[in-house]
């Protein structure tokens, strides 16, 4: 049943992207962004703001532009972790990077970091709650580059504790979660309080995730 459930918000999201996120000029520009975002994934943190939305009282239809937001900062992660770890492969595929090479694919990853913060504000909502979104998800995309800088550091050392590694996984998983649950309460007009338990829900959801 809950796979059902995942599986008709992630199909709402991939039609989203389809519409708010075409292959235009420069093709090859375009092309390179979209290679992760239509490599499958099974949209779990998008789906995930539609499902709190949706339990806030809001309707997904609505709010898809901001489950895409979600999703194209998460795939905007990948690539640039990929260009990190030189990785060959993502989502069984070539990695962005070896096929458009390092710069084609920072581009790319810039590309869908900028869109994201374009599509949220194509929701509909009020301009109070998109404002919102828009601050949470942009203290959320600086809390992952911590978390990204953290685990590079941890390359060097000798021994990393329990605190520094679950700081870590925090970052660089467990706060897109959290921003996913939050935005969607936040943008279907859920209580400040409501809101916060939501971010904190999907924020350990994201850790045990990782």
């Amino acid at each position: 049943m809950m796979e059902e459930e995942l599986e008709r918000r992630a199909a709402l999201v991939t039609a989203t992207i389809e519409k708010l996120l075409p292959v235009m000029h420069p093709r090859g520009l375009y092309e390179a962004s979209r290679h992760l975002v239509d490599s499958g994934g099974k949209r779990l943190r998008p789906s995930m703001l539609l499902l709190a939305a949706e339990a806030a009282g809001g309707e997904a239809l609505a709010l898809a532009p901001a489950a895409v937001s979600i999703e194209l900062v998460h795939n905007f992660t990948l690539i640039h972790d990929d260009i990190m770890d030189n990785a060959d492969v993502r989502r069984g595929r070539p990695a962005v990077h070896k096929i458009w090479g390092q710069s084609g694919a920072i581009l790319a990853g810039d590309t869908l970091y900028s869109k994201a913060f374009q599509v949220l504000g194509m929701t509909a909502a009020s301009p109070e709650r998109i404002l919102g979104a828009m601050n949470m998800l942009s203290r959320t995309c600086t809390a992952i580059c911590e978390g990204q800088w953290l685990d590079m550091e941890f390359e060097s050392k000798d021994r990393v504790t329990e605190n520094e590694y679950m700081e870590m996984i925090e970052k660089k998983t467990g706060v897109l979660y959290g921003a996913s649950a939050g935005m969607g309460g936040l943008l279907a007009g859920a209580s400040p309080e409501v809101v916060r338990a939501l971010d904190e829900f999907g924020r350990l959801t994201g850790m045990g995730f990782q």
